[in-house]
């Protein structure tokens, strides 16, 4: 059967550590343009988190593109909507275009795919392992890559909407990849899998690593810096050059830039769910402000209407507690803007707890003081 027995066969290897290991270097914060973003721990239900695959160079030299298809197989591990999700996510070479920039004389680089999230951090693991593949040139083949790259693609983009049909699409992503590598039309170059584990005391935070194969050249890891995401090596961060750039001694083995990313909101939640109710609220109140038919009744339905939209903001899975907070106040002063009233805050009654949403359900009940007019 070969080496391989499978791609699953080959990550266990991976993470049990019975492949030879290529180097894996760790970028220190303090190595990068990025000092002060990376130096920020993770939070659970504040930070949303992403893994790129920053740049992946190609030496000439292994003459891939003539006779091997570069193939790059991501595969994170993450909770999703109290489920372990695996999210495979395969790169050909349909993917690379536009991506790629080639460097006549020494190889060819891709840059800056995103192969998963953007996800809320929910506590517990992110797991992250990057394989580099090599695949003989043939229609057949490309075409079997192709449409599993697509797959993965599509159901990276969709996974709110789609969390069963997610499951099954990665474990299709997984299986197609597990027979390519069976029989062997898949073969490895690199791998490496790494744990980001806050249960066991680990400082997660975002940061940069690279994947070097084996090779005669010894690095100096002091010497491998990260500026406009891009890999330097050099002396210092200023005076360090891009790393594919230098001479051919440095330039004869593969490496793979790879990232965990953090930011605290996501800038396309108008894919999400939640976000059609609120435009389909937002056009009922427009047609009833022309008409001016702002009503007890319409108030009433407008406050219950988004105490449940708040709900469904609260419980998503796709965002952050702390971002769902921001959004409620984003629609809540968009709604007020369209109706051109003042909004008060409500009195309170009892002892309850407040928190945001306790406060956030009250002044949704202001709108009842709009005038009828």
């Amino acid at each position: 059967m070969g080496l391989f027995t499978g791609i699953r066969d080959y990550l266990k290897k991976v993470s049990s550590k019975e492949t030879e290991l290529p180097d894996i270097v760790f970028i220190p914060s303090d190595h990068t343009d990025e000092e002060r973003e990376l130096d920020i721990l993770f939070e659970p239900d504040k930070h949303y988190f992403t893994v790129r695959v920053n740049e992946l160079f190609l030496p000439k030299q292994m003459e891939w593109l003539n006779k091997y298809q570069p193939v790059v197989l991501a595969v994170t591990e993450f909770m999703y909507d109290k489920k372990a999700i695996e999210h495979p996510f395969v790169v050909g070479l349909p993917m690379l275009e536009g991506k790629v920039k080639a460097i006549p004389n020494k190889g060819m680089i891709y840059e800056d795919t995103r192969v998963a999230g953007i996800q809320p951090f929910k506590g517990g693991k992110i797991v992250t392992t990057v394989v580099l593949c090599k695949a003989n040139t043939g229609s057949v083949l490309t075409d079997t890559i192709n449409f599993i790259g697509k797959v993965s693609g599509i159901f990276s983009k969709n996974i709110s909407k789609l969390v069963g049909e997610f499951i099954l699409a990665a474990q299709t992503v997984m299986d197609g990849v597990d027979a390519l590598f069976k029989n062997e039309d898949l073969i490895p170059v690199m791998g490496y899998r790494k744990e980001f584990d806050m249960d066991a005391n680990d400082n997660v935070r975002p940061g940069y690593f690279v994947l070097i194969n084996k090779s005669a050249q010894k690095w100096d890891q002091n010497k491998f810096f990260v500026k406009d995401k891009r890999l330097h090596y050099g002396d210092a961060i200023d005076s360090a050059k891009e790393f594919a750039e230098l001479g051919s001694e440095f330039t004869k083995t593969e490496y793979v830039l790879f990232s965990l990313t953090q930011t605290d909101v996501r800038t396309d939640y108008m894919s999400l769910p939640f976000y059609d109710i609120y435009e389909q609220i937002m056009r009922d109140i427009r047609d009833k402000v022309k008409l001016k038919m702002i009503t007890q009744e319409v108030k009433d339905e407008v406050v219950n209407r988004l105490n449940a939209l708040s709900f469904d903001m609260e419980l998503s899975p796709d965002l952050t507690s702390a971002h769902a907070q921001v959004l409620a106040e984003v629609f809540f002063e968009k709604i007020k803007g369209l109706t051109g009233k003042e909004f008060k805050w409500a009195a309170g009654s009892g002892k309850k707890e407040e928190t945001f949403w306790t406060k956030y359900r009250e002044k949704l009940k202001t709108i009842n003081n709009l005038s009828d007019d």
